[in-house]
């Protein structure tokens, strides 16, 4: 039996219900808005993806009314990429969404591989999409210790190229505010890991697949294509929110 579930209100007018069949509330505690009926299906088919993924997670050690509760939904709620977007947008739907691309990419993993195998390898053959993207824009620079864009200055370390982050900016320019704060939110949900990644997701550039697994080479340390069990499943999960998060764009 399904727990969230996608309600008429009026027309093309829907409301996503959850605990005690109540509609659901945004990320204030307030009333979650109406959405679309397409959108509330594919919203609801991921929430109750991600209820039934943590009513088997044996670690959380939840019981079946600890999942209940309305501090348990909230933050399984806050699982689903796309309830993030359409939460925040319903709350602040004028805003612009600036993205300071400039700071970010100086720690982008993907233009600061590991100096050796076997991370190098795999993180060479995960990043392949965006190199072959990027073409001769594309460089691999010493992995960056620095605290900040003036340590960096001051100890010598290499900036990324202006033409890499302009044309970055080029594809940014080009997205509607919706769009921008999908490449905030993957950047801060995939660990910073990279701002470049997201970036070229939201455009259309990579796939679920490769913007999943750049970010398990790099923020595990471990070769995706040879996960297994848990981690299998894990990749899984992530690349299934993004499906989900994709029917927004």
């Amino acid at each position: 039996m399904s727990f969230y579930k996608a309600e008429q209100f009026s027309g093309d007018n829907y409301l996503v219900l959850g605990l005690n069949e109540e509609p659901i509330l945004n990320h204030l505690a307030k009333p979650f808005g109406f959405v679309t009926e397409s959108i509330a299906d594919h919203l609801v088919n991921d929430l109750n993806a991600i209820h039934q993924k943590n009513l088997n997670d044996k670690k959380k050690g939840l019981s079946p009314a600890d999942h209940a509760r309305p501090d348990v939904q909230a933050g399984e709620l806050k699982e689903s990429l796309m309830y993030c977007v359409l939460s925040t947008l319903q709350q602040a739907p004028d805003e612009v969404y600036e993205l300071e691309i400039e700071q970010a990419i100086q720690w982008d993993r993907v233009f600061r591989l590991n100096p050796g195998p076997p991370n190098l390898l795999f993180e060479i053959k995960h990043i392949a999409p965006i190199k072959n993207y990027l073409g001769k824009l594309y460089v691999d620079l010493p992995l960056n210790y620095s605290d900040s864009v003036e340590e960096m200055q001051e100890d010598g370390t290499e900036l990324v190229p202006q033409t890499v982050i302009d044309k970055l900016y080029e594809l940014t320019n080009a997205m509607e505010p919706k769009r921008r704060f999908m490449v905030m939110l993957l950047y801060n949900f995939f660990d910073n890991f990279s701002i470049a990644a997201p970036i070229l997701w939201v455009a259309g550039k990579i796939n679920d697949a490769e913007m999943v697994n750049a970010f398990w080479a790099f923020v595990n340390g471990e070769d995706p294509d040879d996960a297994e069990g848990e981690a299998a499943e894990a990749i899984k999960f992530l690349k299934n929110r993004l499906l989900f998060l994709s029917t927004l764009k």
